[in-house]
């Protein structure tokens, strides 16, 4: 073998075993770039009246809910706004989501985040809601799990955007029929309208005015029972206020003809989103006995998870 020969040998091996070792990553690469997948979900709602049953429940055939979606490292990665995501599924314990836009993933990493009920037109950032509608909106924040086009599956835990205040009302030796007219409660540590970030948790209150009223019509009024053991109950949405150290909380309720009221405070670290806040009335025939709050968890989450005012 002449010695031209042998160097060209030599030359080309390291060349040849450098294109072979290249071409696997090299189409590898060509193929995780040319990658795509829609985006799959599956949706966990806490315990709401909105669903069927308990926590870990799915949404009810034809709920509705809003998608949005962002790069995880570089946030124009992906740019996905207020997706609507119907729940298809016959049977409310399964989960077959249909959208007429996909959220189409790709190589880079990207973050979801949602809320329920969806809204045509809303920003996500600036949701403006009223608790008096009795709507349990409801709320997903930026996913950190791995979502790309390899991992395009995806669980949205959905937690309450909003407090609960649970009235129970028991008999004390009240003497008459019981016929609950209006409840009203008092305070300066409530609000029923506010703008609600869904994809941070944080919110803004935009009323003052601190009074929750429920009337109670002729024939559909709430009935305190005989039995003294046995309570009545009614419950409503808020949001908690910006406040330091304590105020008070006035309740007041017509029972018959008879107007009874009675104040006890509540500290603002007692207050919080995803909680329901219970207070156990006894009616008696000439006053109104209220014991302190008692704090029921709505769902187990990371405390940062539980939305607290910014103004």
């Amino acid at each position: 073998m002449s010695n031209w020969l042998r160097k060209t040998i030599l030359y080309l091996i390291p060349v040849l075993l450098t294109a072979a070792c290249g071409t696997d990553d090299e189409t590898t690469a060509k193929t995780d770039t040319g990658e795509t997948a829609a985006l799959r979900i599956n949706v966990a709602a806490n315990t709401t009246r909105t669903v069927t049953a308990q926590t870990g429940t799915r949404y009810d055939t034809g709920k509705q809910i809003g998608i949005s979606a962002k790069g995880a490292e570089t946030p124009s990665d992906y740019s996905y706004t207020n997706v609507k995501y119907t729940q298809e599924a016959p049977d409310g314990n399964q989960e077959q989501w249909t959208t007429e836009q996909e959220i189409v993933l790709r190589r880079p990493n990207a973050t979801v985040t949602a809320y329920y009920p969806y809204r045509e037109g809303t920003n996500p950032e600036a949701l403006s809601i009223d608790c008096s509608d009795g709507i349990d909106w409801m709320y997903c924040p930026w996913t950190t799990e791995t979502l790309n086009a390899r991992w395009p599956d995806i669980t949205l835990t959905m937690l309450h955007a909003q407090a609960l205040l649970r009235v129970e009302l028991r008999r004390q030796g009240y003497a008459g029929e019981g016929r609950l007219k209006f409840i009203k409660i008092e305070t300066s540590a409530l609000a029923l309208t506010g703008v609600v970030n869904t994809t941070t948790g944080t919110y803004t209150t935009t009323d003052t005015e601190g009074t929750l009223l429920q009337n109670y019509i002729e024939g559909e009024e709430l009935m305190l029972p005989a039995d003294p053991s046995k309570v009545c109950s009614d419950e409503w949405f808020f949001l908690p206020t910006t406040f330091t150290g304590s105020v008070d909380i006035t309740f007041t309720v017509k029972v018959d003809k008879r107007t009874l009221s009675t104040t006890t405070t509540v500290s603002a670290d007692a207050l919080a989103t995803g909680r329901i806040h219970l207070y156990a009335l006894k009616v008696m025939n000439s006053e109104l006995e209220v014991s302190p709050v008692t704090i029921i968890p709505w769902q187990t989450v990371e405390d940062a998870h539980n939305m607290k005012p910014t103004n």
